[in-house]
This record gives structure tokens, C-alpha cells and sequence, in this order.
């Protein structure tokens, strides 16, 4: 890694981080969710996919997999978090969180 990299990786942390500082958070155990993923890969060859909150949505472009979104990851440092582990959710409409580490970092006592 450059040191030019290395700069910019320390640029997104800091800017994740600020805008962190303007989220609310609740601290809960990660359960896994419903997803929708793409029955054709991109050009990259991956399959796009996102959590599924209910709702109508093209079943010829998309499918529906019940509990496959098992695993996220921290908006900060992009630890893995499991179902069962203890994050802090952001509180909607947002669908991110953080690891209790960099909770922990930004915010040191507080409840969230």
C-alpha cells in the first residue's frame, strides 16, 4: 500500500466516523434478515443483494432468500458482525452499524 492509499483510507475512516457522530445508535444482538439477491450476475460477475423488509419487487430480476442476509459488517472498521453478536444499529432509515469497538471509540460511554 502507498502511502498516497494509505492517506486516502485514513480520509474515508475519518468521514464514516463523522458522519457516525450524527446517527443515533441502539445496541442489539444482530439477527439475520430476509434478502433479495439478483438472478443475473453483473458485469463483474456478482450478485447484487440487499436486506428485504416486505414489500413488492420484480421476482423476474430478483429472488427472495429467507434469512440470507446472515451476516453484516461495522460501517467503520468492516468487522464481521454475526447473529446472536451484540453492534449498535443505527436507528432508520439507515441500515448500518457499528462494531462494539468503534462504538465504543466514538462515543465511550454513552448509551448510544
Amino acid at each position: 500500500m502507498t502511502d498516497d492509499d494509505a492517506a486516502e483510507l485514513a480520509a474515508l475512516r475519518r468521514r464514516k466516523e463523522e458522519m457516525a457522530g450524527t446517527m443515533t445508535f441502539v445496541r442489539q444482538p444482530y439477527v439475520a434478515e430476509d434478502m433479495l439477491i439478483a438472478r443475473v450476475p453483473n458485469e463483474a460477475g456478482y450478485y447484487a443483494s440487499h436486506p428485504y423488509h416486505g414489500g413488492s419487487f420484480d421476482r423476474s430480476r430478483f429472488r427472495q432468500v429467507h434469512g440470507g442476509w446472515d451476516h453484516d459488517h461495522c460501517f467503520i472498521c468492516a468487522a464481521t458482525v454475526n447473529p446472536g453478536d451484540e453492534w449498535w444499529a443505527a436507528e432508520p432509515p439507515d441500515e448500518w452499524g457499528l462494531c462494539l469497538e468503534c462504538h465504543e471509540r466514538l462515543f465511550g460511554d454513552q448509551k448510544g
